[in-house]
């Protein structure tokens, strides 16, 4: 039997005698050890998951519902309102540059019909450039009014606050499980057999999974309404293929996001 065989074999050995030891070893002593195991997991995974549900209900309420709201109170409104039209003057002035190589090129070559094209989308452009913010306001507008709708078909709190994660919660069982820290909250027939161990164990890795599900839910909100923002800032991206066919790839990555 060569060497990795042999570590390999009493690796086996090892675990399997730590999965006997709950039903072994604390055959005696399983009540308490179990109500101990038990409040440890509750108590710091079940924190975790009403943290990060906590979270995630501020990140709907703010970033979502009040998506409006805090975009004209907060200042992140008239920010992008003042570095929307930097970058729209700047389109501007490349468009009377635009105007004055396409005036030359049809003095030269009048019966040119690809120039004449190109003046009636430059033109258009430049019309469409100076509404693309407000264009770009009615999409997000018309996504959060959707996603509100969505929304309010989850329990509220009595501030009147959209409660999401409680909704998933309630559905899941962890509401009820985390409303009793003690292991009354166990079910019956699972407090008394090694089960116990594997309800425990499956309850922390159920707390983990919904704690990181609503903390990332959470987080991409944020990015969510960062990136939008950034979107209205750049808007005038949605027409550049208009007046620069080579171009084109920019503008369709602007309207895929």
């Amino acid at each position: 039997m060569s060497s990795r065989t042999h570590h390999i074999t009493i690796i086996t050995i090892l675990v399997t005698l730590l999965m006997l030891v709950p039903l072994l070893s604390f055959a005696q002593e399983a009540t308490w050890f179990q109500k101990g195991l038990w409040s440890l997991v509750v108590g710091f995974f079940g924190r975790l998951v009403g943290l990060a549900g906590l979270e995630l209900d501020w990140g709907v309420n703010e970033y979502v519902v009040g998506f409006g709201t805090n975009f004209l109170t907060s200042g992140i409104g008239g920010a992008v309102d003042i570095l929307w039209v930097a970058v729209r003057d700047i389109f501007n002035i490349t468009f009377i540059f635009g105007l004055v190589f396409i005036g030359l090129k049809m003095i030269l070559n009048s019966d040119d019909p690809g120039t004449r094209r190109w003046l009636v989308s430059l033109i258009m452009a430049a019309l469409l450039v100076n509404f693309s913010l407000y264009i770009t306001k009615t999409v997000v507008d018309f996504s959060n009014i959707m996603a509100t709708q969505i929304a309010k078909g989850f329990p509220t709190n009595t501030d009147g606050d959209i409660t999401v994660s409680e909704g998933f919660m309630s559905t899941f069982g962890i509401q009820q499980i985390l409303s009793k820290g003690d292991t009354s909250s166990m079910p019956s027939h699972v407090q008394t057999d090694g089960a116990a161990y594997a309800y425990i164990f499956g309850a922390m890795i159920l707390f983990i999974v919904t704690a990181f599900v609503f903390a990332a839910g959470a987080i991409m909100l944020f990015i969510r309404y960062a990136a939008l923002c950034l979107y209205m800032v750049l808007s005038p991206l949605m027409f550049l293929s208009w007046v620069f066919p080579q171009m084109s790839g920019i503008t369709s990555k602007y309207w895929h996001g």
